[in-house]
Formats: structure tokens, sequence, C-alpha cells
């Protein structure tokens, strides 16, 4: 699979909400400027100071991956400012200056949008507390960014001052200490999940803890190097153990650069989810089943969500003998009787995946009886004897093997799976018994008589639901009460290994998580994502 065209998504959409936090009037949300003392000797060794001003606009961001988590780095335009000593003042305008701030640490913080607190290091995982409705964070760390660095970039080549062409990298130094010591409360917010309980009659994704990470395309891929920020929320139902976090962001790398060889969205949209295999299942399709008396469990694979159904389907058929002489195929009378047929069939194997862009289900059943029959032939005209019988025992094999008749239905905020097995959807077979001399010269026949070919036998056919999920879109880890992804209904739900939707970011959102992952154990994802 060849990797996607365009992967730059991730950093238009997070700095879209950067640029509307930076228009806000929350001191707290944007850096309006910055000021910075330097000191020069003029040509007759008197030294004097020059006062720097460098009025900022919104912040643009992008994500890079150290060896144990990812980093940020922002560009920051400079939309005017002014260099001054006590002599000479310089002023220059928009488009002549950036400010590159590299080697920022990403955090998670505790707490509500205006009283952000508990920051927590990047390789650290987030939990909720048990009972309590709060805010997680993704934020940008400036106080505790001890790899930061800061520089000054040309945008043009005129309009500059002497003054900051002389001292640039004095500048960024001053800067950089300044960021460290002045702004402690300075929060760029990059995602959030909330764990206010979602109404009583959805299903329960309520987030027990979120991690985040980052996927870094390779230099192979040459149309971009922008990363995607990933966050990962274990939602309270999921039984996957914990992974270490600070080995997140490298295994996540891999899986898309070197197993799937591909970015995690579409070229054509701005967000996807995915719903991991081990929490749809715990969350949806167990409880399901439970209500349809069936069991389960879920199979490991790849590339599907494969699924052991005990239906708990019986097959019987009571035993049976013609009441009279009926006219067989071949022209001859005769009374036929059959045994009772008994079967539980075992469990039956399901595999939901995507095939031509769409989802299905195939499944996977075999059971077989056996069974004995008798034929009693009408004796001959004017005959006082009995007329000949034959007899014989069956094995009857039932096979059901192919996709099945499956509707999957998707909308802004659930997502539903059927599929239903059906008379037609079996086939079957039939093996005579060998017969030993003794019991041909008596009868015995090991052919299958055409007749018995013929026979009705019920076989299993029925619904199958796999549940309804009304995900967060409605009850909104991300933000209680506001819609942050359009659904793209027309790409339908993909089943390659986990359930995934694709849709697009909402341009007024404030705040987004570009990449939700519920429950995801990303060693289980498949070999393909499109």
């Amino acid at each position: 699979m060849k990797p996607p065209a365009e992967r730059r998504w991730a950093t238009l959409d997070i700095n879209s909400a950067l640029a509307a936090a930076h228009s806000g009037s929350d001191a707290k949300t944007k850096i309006a400027s910055l000021t910075c003392r330097t000191s020069g000797t003029d040509m007759y060794a008197n030294k004097y100071d020059i006062d720097y001003v460098f009025n900022l606009g919104a912040p643009t961001v992008k994500f890079t991956l150290t060896r144990t988590s990812p980093v940020c780095n922002l560009t920051i335009h400079v939309t005017s400012g002014s260099a001054k000593t006590t002599k000479v003042t310089q002023e220059f305008k928009e488009n002549v200056y950036q400010l590159q701030l590299d080697n920022l640490e990403l955090a998670t913080s505790k707490g509500t949008e205006e009283d952000v607190s508990q920051h927590s290091s990047a390789d650290k995982t987030f939990t909720f507390p048990e009972g309590t409705a709060t805010d997680g964070t993704v934020v940008i760390d400036f106080p505790t960014s001890k790899f930061l660095t800061v520089s000054v970039e040309n945008l043009s080549s005129t309009g500059t001052s002497s003054f900051v062409e002389a001292f640039k990298a004095e500048i960024g130094r001053k800067l950089q200490e300044k960021i460290h010591d002045e702004y402690q409360d300075i929060r760029l917010e990059l995602a959030r999940v909330n764990s206010t309980p979602p109404p009583d009659d959805a299903i329960q994704l309520k987030p027990k803890s979120f991690k985040f990470a980052a996927f870094t395309p390779p230099d192979s891929w040459s149309d971009s190097r922008d990363t995607v920020l990933s966050i990962f929320i274990q939602t309270r139902d999921a039984n996957k153990g914990e992974q270490d976090a600070s080995k997140l962001s490298t295994a996540w790398t891999y899986l898309w650069q070197n197993t799937l060889n591909c970015s995690p969205i579409p070229p054509d949209q701005t967000a996807s989810i995915i719903f991991g295999k081990d929490m749809i299942y715990e969350s949806m399709i167990k409880p399901t089943f439970r209500s349809q008396g069936f069991t389960g469990s879920l199979v490991d694979s790849k590339g599907e969500i494969r699924l052991s159904v005990d239906t708990g389907k019986k097959v019987h058929a009571d035993s049976w003998r013609d009441s009279d002489y009926v006219i067989l195929s071949d022209g001859k009378k005769a009374i036929r009787s059959v045994d009772e047929i008994n079967a539980t069939p075992p469990n039956l194997t399901l595999s939901l995946h995507t095939a031509n862009n769409k989802s299905g289900c195939r499944g996977e059943w075999t059971y077989d009886y056996h069974f004995g029959w008798m034929c009693v032939y009408a004796p001959l005209p004017k005959s006082d004897s009995i007329g000949t019988v034959v007899n014989g025992g069956i094995t009857a094999t039932h096979t059901l093997n192919h996709s099945l008749n499956t509707c999957a239905i998707l909308d802004d905020s659930t997502l539903q799976v059927d599929c239903s097995i059906t008379r037609g959807d079996w086939s079957v077979s039939f093996a005579g018994d060998d017969q030993s001399w003794i019991s041909t010269f008596l009868g015995g026949r090991k052919e299958v008589p055409d007749w018995m070919k013929q026979l009705s036998v019920e076989v299993p056919s029925f619904q199958i639901c796999f549940g309804k999920l009304d995900f967060f879109l409605t009850t909104n880890l991300l933000m209680p009460n506001r819609k942050v992804i359009s659904i793209d209904t027309t790409a339908g739900l993909q089943i390659p290994g986990d359930f995934y939707v694709v849709g697009k970011v909402i341009s007024n959102t404030r705040k987004v998580t570009h990449f939700h992952v519920p429950g995801h154990n990303d060693d289980d994802y498949p070999g393909s994502c499109h």
C-alpha cells in the first residue's frame, strides 16, 4: 500500500484551535508579546542597552518524536515589533520575523478550563479519579521544557532591524530564559478529555485514563514530515492492561510506518476514530449477545474481529415412517422410515471485516449427525411375501462458510451492526456407512438414496445483532455538549481489525483531539488500513 499523498491535516486542525484560543481574551491561552534586553558596544567602546518588543500572532505547531515521548515545535509569527536604545528606535512590521520555539514538552493536566493543575509528564498515564467528573488535557508545558530553544528567523530580507540581526543568538537565549521564568501559567491546550457520565440510556464510554503519542512519517514519505498527535483513551469497562506510556509513541509510529505503511488518517479527512476491538466486544457485542441468549469470546486475529459464539441452537427432527406406499423416482413403490435426528452444533465463528470498502461478516459453522433409514419395497404382484427391505446409516454434514447478509448503520452519533443466517446460507453433504458383506446380504446399503437427499431438515437460521453503540460524539468524552467531529457516513463503518470511522473536525470547535483511540491496543492492529 502506498502512503497517502497528503498528511498535513493534523497540524492544520490543531493550529486552527490554537488560533481561536489566541484570539480570545484569556491570558492563560496565549502569549501576546515577548520582550527582552541585550547589550552592545559602539565603535567608541561605549556600552548601550537594546530593548526588544515582539508582538506575536497565533502559534502553529508541529510534533516530533523523541526516544520516550512526543515533543512539539512552535512557530510564532511576529506581527510587529521594535528594537530601541536611548538614541534610536527601529521598528519592524509584519512578515519580517518569526520566532521558532523547539523541543517544547507536552504534558497532561487535570482541571477545568479555568483552573488547570497537577501537570504530569508525557511518559505518565493520566488517570481519572473514580466517581468524579473532571477534565484531562494535553498541554504544551513551558516551565518544564528543559531542552527548549528559541531562535529568531527571517521571513524577509527587507524591513529588518540591524539590532535584531546583530544579536539574534543572544535574543534567542534571553527569550528562552524569559519563557521559563515568567510564563508558568501559560497553557496552550491541544486536546481535552472529559469524564462526565453519559446519559443512562447510552453505553457507558466513560474514560478511565488516557495517554498520548505521536505518529511520525518516515523520511521516505517526502510529501510531508508532519506528525499526528494521537490520544489513547482507556474506558472503564476495558480489560486490557496498561502499556508503558514511554514506549507508546515508538510502538505506534512503528505500526503505521513499517507494518501498515500509511497514515492513520485518509488524505481527504481531518479526523479518525478507532474503537479498539476489546472495548467493542466488552461494551457492545458481549451484552447484546447475552440478551439474545448467546455466549461467546473474542478470538485473537489480525485484520478482523473474530468471534466464537455459542448460540445454544439445537437441531432436532422426529423419526417418521410413511403411512402408505409412495412412488419413488425410479417408479417403484416403497414405505420409507428415518430415525430421530438430534445434533448440538459447535460454536459459530463470525468474522467482522472490511471487504471492497464495505463492512461485512463472514460465518463459519459446521456440524454433523448420524441417523438410520429403511425402505420396504412393495411385494411383486400376486406375491404373498413381503417386499425387499434395504437399510443403511448416513452421516449428514451441514456447512456454512461464506459472507452473510450484513447491515452496518453509521450516523453522527451511533453505529450498529447486524447480520442474518438463512436456510440458503447452508450446504449439506451425505455419506453412507460402510457395509460388511453380511450387512449387504441382509439389505445394508452404503449408497445414499435419492429420496434421502431431498429430506428437509431444519437448519439454524436467525438474526444476529452485534449491538448499537452511542459513541462519544453524543456522550462526548472530548467536550460535553459540543459536537467535535462530523462523521463521514458515506465512507461508512470500516473494520480493518478494530471499528474505524472517519470525518472532519468542525472548524468552529475551540479545542480538538485529532486522533482518538478508546480502548485500543496497537499490538492487535491489522495489516491494512484502507
